[in-house]
């Protein structure tokens, strides 16, 4: 049974036989693994410690039957392809799975703090191809994407970095809805095609959900 057959003219499962490590397994990170998952890759690395709280389901893939269990868990429970580490950002950084080549790295988190402190562990190696960080408010989504090898690329990268402190807060009721968070994963698992098929990646992009435009 083929059930790829409809788009294996746009990308086949043979394609993503790669290590794709996602940091974050919430709102963007939950999609995308389920985007990437239907796409056809089976060898997704995610790093999570959070439990589903009763706020994760409305803008995440999870369902009221997942409440109370850890996220990375649930997420990778039905292949044996992918692995799920259970624990902080800096324990990963300290473990044997961390030693993984990983050519795709995708910062699925929230505080912008903690995307310079991913940033400044990537860009030391030298392995990493495409480091993507979707960032979400409401209904406003940029999309990043640089090669950590490209110093052009970096340079832009890094002047989109900033303190969490300088960020625009947003009542916590306007941070996050599905229709922003699914199409985030969309883009994700679009993004990693393209990288596949070594097509062109825009190195930002942005997508206004209030006005349609797209950019």
């Amino acid at each position: 049974m083929n059930i790829y057959k409809r788009q294996t003219n746009l990308v086949k499962p043979d394609q993503l036989n790669f290590p794709i490590l996602l940091i974050g397994c919430g709102g963007t990170g939950s999609w995308a693994y389920v985007a990437l998952k239907k796409m056809g890759a089976k060898r997704i690395h995610v790093v999570d410690f959070d439990i589903i709280e009763p706020h994760n389901i409305a803008s995440q893939s999870y369902n009221k039957k997942n409440l109370g269990k850890t996220k990375s868990l649930i997420l990778v429970q039905e292949d044996s392809g992918d692995t799920a580490f259970v624990g902080t950002f800096e324990d990963f950084f300290k473990s044997e799975v961390w030693k993984i080549r990983y050519p795709v790295v995708i910062c699925a988190i929230d505080s912008m703090d903690e995307r310079i402190k991913l940033w400044e562990i990537i860009k030391k190696r030298d392995d990493v191809e495409l480091f993507l960080d979707p960032r979400i408010g409401g209904e406003l989504l940029r999309m990043y994407a640089v090669d950590p090898l490209d110093n052009k690329a970096v340079a832009f990268y890094e002047s989109q970095l900033y303190p969490s402190s300088k960020a625009d807060p947003l009542p916590c009721g306007s941070r996050q809805i599905v229709y922003t968070t699914m199409f985030t994963g969309a883009l994700i698992a679009n993004y990693v095609k393209k990288y596949a098929k070594k097509e062109p990646i825009k190195a930002e992009t942005i997508m206004d959900f209030s006005t349609m435009n797209l950019v």
